[in-house]
């Protein structure tokens, strides 16, 4: 089973927030819930130098149970090669993660991913033939920063 995790991407890799904090007690309980044996995610090496870290929140649970831990997303280069230019592309981008998740969907995944392709990237997993499945909370910053009275 591939189950689907849609965040905002500030919450992958600014771990002082509390957001950041409750996605890795939400990750750990899930790993543990599922029997998760791989998270992929929606990010690229070369992001972690661009925004200073070392890690992301998913790298940090998958290295903290021992479990593969996977990016996903195409680099720049990747990204010229399969044609995605922009958000119009991001089919694209979705088979080219499918493609990096496909000898692991043995297992249960976690899959970390921008909310706005929960839909589109779960559809076309099951189109694919595969069993998916949204997972009910999500990770999105404003809605988080308004829910606990903070400034925007």
């Amino acid at each position: 089973m591939i189950y689907l995790l849609g965040v905002d991407h500030q919450v992958q890799h600014q771990k002082n927030t509390q957001i950041s904090m409750v996605l890795a007690f939400y990750l750990s309980k899930k790993v543990k819930e599922f029997d998760i044996k791989f998270i992929g995610e929606e990010w690229f090496v070369d992001l972690l130098r661009e925004n200073r870290v070392t890690t992301t929140v998913s790298q940090d649970v998958a290295n903290k149970y021992d479990i593969e831990h996977r990016f996903c997303d195409p680099d720049r280069h990747e990204r010229k090669e399969i044609g995605w230019s922009s958000k119009k592309d991001d089919h694209l981008r979705e088979k080219f993660w499918l493609e990096r998740i496909k000898d692991r969907t043995d297992a249960n995944i976690i899959f970390v991913c921008g909310a706005d392709h929960l839909g589109k990237f779960n559809k076309l997993l099951l189109d694919s033939g595969f069993e998916s499945q949204i997972l009910p909370k999500r990770f999105d910053v404003i809605p988080y920063l308004k829910s606990q009275n903070k400034d925007l």
